[in-house]
């Protein structure tokens, strides 16, 4: 069984240590023991205490089981991954002499306990630190550790085996901080968990316990992907809710097997075993990651933005590493305290069409679609300045019934008309703009699996499988660990590229997204790409887009974000535009099949006409093919330095017909 030492509490105020948003200690707590025995187990998990420095919430267990001392202890949102945790965040200290005394309730009187540790590992935590263990009413521990060190980090770590004495449950240990270099930025002594297990289970004397398993986890799938299995394994058997639903008994090798299963039930939590030469099979965990509905449950979309007004541009440029002040665009504050999903941000259904993103700064905090918050650092919400960096895309949980997994396309990332990245120019099953879903540090806790498994499906890649335009898009695959409601992750943007681009906060921040439902392929809408235009005051304008889908295709233009009355064709024209014009041209173009897209354009009027561009002369077969850009005129002379005159009802792209029986002709183009 296992017994995990939580505590009821009353709320503490938020304050801000070291950048990280923390609760503070209040008050005295009182701890919960609570028992879980596994139906069906051939042996079950031997009694294991658990006492975590920052209980769910972010509370502090107060004393007992924990108590600290000797040093000005701060909290850290940082957490170790380690399997059977539910607390949030640890604590650390740069005090010479700090120390915690540990004090947990066993059942065995004069049983043998093996204690464990575990640490997130952040680069601020020392790699050289010892710590000496004083211990009453137990013996057996060393009077020095080393595993207090930043090494081996998000596992659990032998500290040594304790002994209670006779009539003894209460073991009382110190640990306290006795040599190693300490600071602020590199040297902090860090206290996240320790464990107690009863040695005298007889699953602790087979091979190691498996706490973990890979993705994907989708309903209806017959196998499980278990990592490291021990070379001299003889079985590996998964279970589901505790309930063996398979296993495999030949060809084992070590590291990852597939087991055959039953067909997977969405909500069950899966873990395995693994048994030696003798049948012993290792211990149980109480608990494992969850089986999703499969793809793809609903996700809210925001942004992160680093601020720096210092910037001005030009768009897609590389801003360098995104560092604080980060602020998210999209959404209205976290889910329950920092760290956890960004609330407020818009939801995205699963369909068979590509839908697009957009996200704008807004002015009015009221409005969640175009709000901000800061989510690391200083200054207020309102992102300020004209440009920005882009630090990374934020996807949360919707459905908090369906861990997933999710597979995902993303194409035609943009800033108003400028494309950012378009990903044609990177080959299929390359990296392209982000990074995979594990490089974030503040979101990889949430993802399925976490080690010592292999946090997968976990992967970002070009892949020509689907694609908005052109042939290639990037797909995203993951699965969150379990359903609750702060689970996220960050899809940094600091793949190759296009690392860390430099946005246009004044514009629209898009991409097309591809969430398709559990068993469905994609149903195609294609849509031309408008070309941003320069003219004089006085020109006649026209944008046109073309468009290829199943059905019927509707089209809607719009001005700046507002819908042009009337204008409903796949071409718009303009005539004798003035400076109040000038501005962000649009067409939402929809299908029968449900599909939609937006494609823009910017459109500058000046006081004066530009000077006329290149005139370009094709020949196609007996015909030549005259094109030019912008509302010119062209002219024709029978000679260079003769008399020119206006060619009637000609527009770009003329045809002059039979040109080997045509005499020669001289061309120019006037404003």
């Amino acid at each position: 069984m296992k017994r995990s030492l939580n505590s009821l509490y009353r709320t503490a105020p938020f304050v801000d240590l070291d950048g990280w948003r923390a609760a503070g200690r209040r008050g005295a707590q009182r701890a919960i023991l609570w028992a879980c025995v596994l139906a069906g187990a051939v042996s079950v998990m031997a009694e294991t205490v658990i006492v975590e420095s920052r209980l769910t919430g972010g509370t502090l267990n107060d004393n007992p089981p924990y108590g600290e001392a000797d040093g000005n202890w701060q909290n850290s949102s940082v957490k170790s991954s380690a399997a059977g945790l539910s607390g949030t965040g640890s604590r650390w200290n740069t005090t010479a002499g700090s120390s915690v005394t540990i004090t947990p309730t066993l059942e065995t009187p004069g049983g043998t306990y093996l204690v464990e540790v575990t640490f997130p590992g952040p680069n601020s935590q020392t790699a050289d630190i010892v710590v000496s263990i004083t211990q009453e009413n137990c013996t057996g521990l060393p009077e020095t550790t080393t595993a207090f060190q930043r090494a081996g980090a998000n596992t659990w770590k032998r500290v040594g085996t304790l002994v209670l004495n006779p009539g003894q449950t209460t073991p009382i240990i110190k640990f306290t901080h006795q040599s190693g270099a300490l600071s602020a930025t590199a040297g902090r002594f860090y206290f996240d968990s320790i464990r107690f297990i009863n040695a005298s289970d007889p699953c602790l004397s087979g091979l190691p316990q498996l706490t973990t398993v890979n993705g994907p986890l989708g309903a209806g799938q017959t196998y499980v992907n278990v990592p490291n299995i021990s070379s001299n394994a003889t079985k590996v058997t998964v279970y589901a809710d505790g309930v063996q639903i398979g296993q495999k008994a030949s060809d084992i090798v070590a590291g990852v097997n597939t087991v055959t299963t039953s067909p997977l039930e969405k909500g069950k939590a899966i873990t395995v075993t693994q048994s030696d030469a003798s049948n012993v099979e290792s211990c149980r965990p109480s608990t494992g990651p969850l089986v999703g509905g499969g793809p793809n449950p609903a996700i809210r979309v925001a942004l992160s933005i680093k601020e720096n007004t210092a910037l001005t541009g030009p768009i897609g440029t590389n801003g360098g590493t995104a560092t604080l002040p980060l602020k998210m665009l999209g959404a209205v504050g976290p889910t329950s305290g920092f760290g956890t999903a960004p609330a407020g941000d818009k939801i995205f259904q699963p369909s068979t069409c590509w839908q697009t993103v957009t996200l704008l700064r807004g002015e009015d905090p009221a409005n969640p679609t175009d709000t901000s918050y800061i989510w690391s650092g200083s200054g207020g919400n309102q992102i300020n300045g004209d440009f920005g960096i882009l630090d990374a895309i934020a996807f949360s949980i919707e459905d908090t019934t369906d861990s997933g997994p999710y597979l995902i396309y993303i194409d035609n990332f943009m800033n108003g008309s400028t494309l950012i990245q378009d990903f044609e120019s990177t080959p299929a099953g390359t990296n392209a703009l982000f990074m995979q879903p594990a490089f974030s540090g503040t979101t990889s806790p949430f993802l399925l699996s976490q080690a010592p498994g292999t946090i997968s499906p976990n992967l970002t890649t070009v892949t020509n499988s689907n694609a908005d335009t052109g042939t290639n898009s990037l797909m995203v695959t993951w699965q969150f660990k379990d359903t609750q409601a702060g689970n996220w992750l960050r899809l940094v943007a600091q793949g190759p590229g296009t690392p860390n681009p430099v946005i246009d906060l004044r514009l629209p921040i898009s991409f097309r997204l591809l969430l398709l439902p559990a068993g469905s392929t994609t149903n195609t809408l294609t849509v031309s790409k408008l070309a941003d235009r320069t003219n004089a005051i006085g020109d006649n304008v026209t944008f046109q887009v073309s468009a290829v889908g199943a059905g019927a295709i509707t089209y809607q233009w719009r001005f700046n974000g507002t819908d042009l009355a009337g204008k409903t064709g796949d071409k718009l024209t303009l005539s004798n535009v003035q400076t109040n014009q000038a501005g962000e041209y649009s067409v939402a173009v929809s299908s029968d099949a449900g599909c939609s897209a937006i494609s823009g354009a910017l459109l500058t009027v000046t006081e004066t006409k530009p000077p006329p561009g290149p005139l370009t002369i094709a020949r196609n077969g007996n015909t030549a093919v005259l094109t030019w850009e912008g509302a010119f005129i062209l002219q024709s002379s029978a000679s260079l330095s003769g008399s020119y005159s206006d060619v009637a009802g000609a527009v770009n792209g003329h045809n002059v017909e039979n040109i080997s029986a045509t005499p020669q002709m001289f061309y120019r183009l006037r404003n």
